[in-house]
């Protein structure tokens, strides 16, 4: 099979369509639960400030007027089951919209998976013959397996991880700034870095998860050969060859997979060195700050917080990236196999009569532009009589059932196979 890369995506896109209202809902429910987690943080920070403290509160009018009908921050700080409930009742709502878009993505990405097995396999039966004998039954196993798999792992998880990641950096960065600008700006300028650094990492990876992935494949596909043919191995005695060959393509392929996990060990051990750098810097920054009265100790914390919830999803960013190099490797092995022309009818086949003679006139055949295995080949036979075909190894016997059967097609100027006078390519398939 030949790489195509092209279309992979829109390839995909064919798939998601039908489930596209659930993709919308699961990230609509996700950026609701994150707002909501994010809120209460905001719960301890009145707290610390204005409960505990003596901080001036602030919060939109509407609020504050509520607020002061029932007796303002005195009242709160006689009743702080008040608050508690609150945070309680953000953390619920957090839940059940957490809990919305992990259904939704389910739907969405089993749905998708679903319709891409039905749609592949459907593909594959209806490929020629001559398609199958060129690749190996493991490897085309693998990928509507394996492949698929992959897909189906960066639909429901990283799909829906990387939407979280926009918009939890996005939202963190926002409610930092808007308390306080210098560290907001310190946190910031780690992002960059991390991003730059992942996006190497990106490059690197991508061609490794590809030879890694077309190692499973020669491993799966030699598996299968020796499990179909154990027949033929026990008979010739060939115990040790399989088992030593297996040996060499299990070593090749492990060693790709410790290569690759040299390659990721590296990659996520620079990542939390960054990452532990950008938290005590702000750790640092953030307690100058405080002791110096441009924050309050509510909103340090409250700050110290946000970051750490920033972290984790800018980290993430390379294991998504990670990801999608590993299902932009699949969907094209998967494309691949789509991209393989299905056997079609003529316009204008029919379905004749087929207890007619058989008539072959100057056959000439040839795979793959090897030398003719069959040269101007002509014999008939009558309708209701048995005809016996003998000769050597590889004198085309079986091509001529081949031919006969459309099991590979006879090309136009290479003769004719008719049946009843009917040219067999007219016939249906």
């Amino acid at each position: 099979m030949q790489p195509v890369n092209k279309g992979r995506f829109k390839m995909l896109y064919s798939f998601v369509k039908g489930f596209r209202l659930f993709y919308v809902l699961a990230i609509i429910f996700t950026m609701l639960a994150i707002i909501f987690n994010y809120l209460m943080p905001q719960i301890i920070k009145i707290i610390v400030d204005n409960i505990i403290g003596n901080e001036e509160l602030k919060l939109p009018g509407f609020i504050l007027d509520i607020l002061n009908n029932f007796g303002g921050i005195p009242f709160l700080r006689s009743n702080l089951i008040i608050c508690a409930s609150i945070a309680l009742l953000l953390s619920i709502l957090s839940g059940i919209f957490t809990f919305l878009y992990r259904y939704c993505m389910a739907k969405a990405s089993e749905g998708t998976i679903r319709k891409m097995r039905n749609n592949l396999f459907d593909h594959i039966q209806k490929l020629p013959y001559s398609w199958h004998v060129k690749n190996q039954t493991g490897d085309i196993i693998q990928r509507c397996t394996s492949d698929v798999e992959t897909v189906r792992n960066f639909l429901s998880i990283q799909f829906i991880e990387m939407v979280r990641t926009v918009f939890l950096v996005g939202f963190s960065l926002t409610l930092m700034f808007m308390m306080n600008v210098k560290l907001s700006l310190i946190a910031l300028a780690f992002i960059p870095v991390v991003v730059a650094y992942s996006g190497i990492f990106f490059k690197k990876i991508a061609d490794r998860f590809k030879y890694a992935d077309e190692a499973e494949g020669a491993l799966s596909a030699m598996v299968q050969e020796n499990f179909t043919g154990v027949r033929v191995v026990r008979a010739f005695g060939r115990q040790a060859y399989e088992i030593e060959n297996f040996d060499k393509k299990n070593d090749y392929f492990a060693n790709y997979w410790i290569k690759l996990g040299l390659l990721l060990s590296k990659y996520w051990g620079i990542g939390d060195l960054v990452s532990g750098l950008q938290v005590m810097t702000i750790i640092v920054m953030g307690a100058v700050e405080a002791a110096n009265g441009s924050i309050t100790l509510g909103e340090f914390l409250v700050f110290v917080f946000y970051n750490s919830m920033l972290v984790w999803p800018v980290r993430q960013f390379g294991r998504i990236l990670s990801e999608m190099s590993k299902t932009s490797v699949s969907l094209t092995r998967i494309n691949e196999i789509f991209a393989e022309e299905q056997e079609k009818d003529n316009p204008d086949a029919i379905t004749p009569d087929m207890n007619k003679d058989i008539e072959f006139k100057n056959v000439t055949f040839d795979y793959d532009g090897q030398k003719p295995v069959l040269k101007n080949l002509s014999f008939k036979i009558k309708a209701g009589t048995t005809f016996g075909i003998l000769g050597g190894t590889a004198s085309g016997k079986s091509t001529i059932m081949y031919l006969l059967d459309r099991l590979y097609e006879l090309p136009e100027g290479n003769g004719s196979i008719e049946i009843g006078g009917v040219d067999i390519r007219k016939i249906k398939l």
